[in-house]
């Protein structure tokens, strides 16, 4: 049943209008399990919805069951009475086990008025976007999260969850996540079918001769969580990291990154560096930094981090950040090791073509005699497929 509000309410807003859906995760487990007690639960939380929108200068244009639809003229307003309303949910007594979970989704476009409602492909894509959550969560669109990105209440981080396909909507929407202080922002992957968490870069060319150093620093990663292979520019230091962290990514849930610091200028921001990278978004670095701690608590993620040389002093950090992370790991490539805790440092050597067999030399001395000649090779071949050595 569709209902709207039968007290008096504003104008509906027109132009570029914020949509915020909601609704509560497994309402018909609830109904069957409260019986007639769910019309009081439900008239109460859609209660305590309503304030927050009417508080923040929204409209609530109609609920129907357990789902609410609100329009609010700007989107800091959608965002804070999002979050209000989360507040207030899960800080109330319901009678119920794990309380009500109630998923929300906040997207901004153009509005189309339809009489007293809204159609139109946006407010189809903002029920697409509250569905793809689950409850306790606030889930926005790019256009929401664009409109907020300075703008956000005080405390509250958006992080960036990637790209998802949603149904009837016919590219991929990238889509972001509040993390309220005070609030769990640990949720299982949006209901989408996104692949795997990250951002290691595509490799363009195989990946040959450096199979025994893959075998010692995948060793090295399984014993320790800090792994930094150093050597002089131009060694190969970030291929062989970014092949050793996608031969073991499947291991973390939570993804892993890659973060590029050659354009960072201080140590200070190396954690902002990285906080962005995965996906939390705040204006001021310390706040970044501050939320990239408390966010790693229960994560599990692979992080490379690349060029690490001229940041030095920042090595603490990273010791701070596996502190506060216990599920996670970091590979790092740099001119100099970082003479931290826990660091194991693998020295890279040039490919050889020296002719010594792998099996007389040390797996730490290099890749097998034949690996320089193979890469030649295989580089060779992507440039003319038809090329044969020895052939010109």
């Amino acid at each position: 049943m569709t209902t709207t509000d039968p007290t008096p309410r504003r104008e509906l807003p027109t132009g570029t209008v914020t949509f915020l859906r909601t609704d509560v995760e497994g309402s018909m487990s609830l109904v069957h399990a409260l019986g007639s007690a769910w019309d009081g639960v439900n008239a109460t939380h859609l209660g305590m919805i309503r304030r927050a929108v009417d508080d923040h200068g929204g409209v609530t244009v109609r609920t129907e069951g357990d789902a609410l639809f609100a329009a609010f003229p700007e989107a800091r307003a959608a965002v804070a009475a999002a979050v209000d309303a989360q507040r207030a949910l899960q800080a109330h007594a319901w009678p119920v086990e794990d309380g009500l979970r109630v998923r929300m989704g906040l997207h901004s476009g153009e509005a189309h008025l339809a009489g007293d409602d809204y159609g139109g492909f946006e407010v189809n894509r903002a029920a697409r976007i509250a569905n793809a959550g689950h409850g306790g969560q606030i889930v926005l669109s790019g256009s929401t999260r664009a409109l907020v990105a300075d703008a956000l209440p005080v405390g509250v981080l958006c992080r960036d969850l990637g790209e998802h396909p949603l149904k009837d909507v016919p590219r991929p929407e990238r889509l972001y996540q509040l993390d309220i202080p005070g609030l769990t922002a640990t949720f299982p992957p949006l209901r989408t079918s996104r692949p795997e968490l990250g951002n290691l870069p595509t490799r363009l060319t195989t990946f040959l001769g450096r199979e025994v150093e893959l075998g010692d620093l995948g060793r090295l990663l399984d014993a320790g969580r800090l792994v930094t292979l150093t050597g002089p520019g131009g060694i190969g230091k970030t291929s062989l990291g970014t092949e050793l962290a996608r031969a073991h990514a499947a291991n973390y849930r939570d993804g892993a990154w890659f973060v590029a610091l050659d354009g960072v200028a201080e140590p200070g921001l190396v954690m902002t560096a990285i906080a962005r990278t995965i996906g939390l978004f705040d204006g001021p670095e310390r706040a970044a930094a501050d939320g990239l701690l408390s966010y790693a608590a229960d994560r599990s993620m692979l992080i490379v981090l690349d060029n690490f040389e001229q940041l030095l002093d920042a090595g603490g950090d990273v010791v701070a950040l596996l502190r506060a992370s216990p599920g996670s790991r970091a590979i790092v490539t740099s001119r100099a090791p970082l003479r931290v805790a826990g660091e194991q440092e693998y020295p890279v050597r040039p490919l050889t073509g020296s002719g010594v067999p792998s099996s007389d030399r040390p797996p730490s001395e290099g890749a097998s005699p034949d690996a320089a000649v193979g890469l030649f090779v295989d580089r060779a071949r992507a440039v003319r497929p038809d090329w044969e050595p020895g052939a010109d």
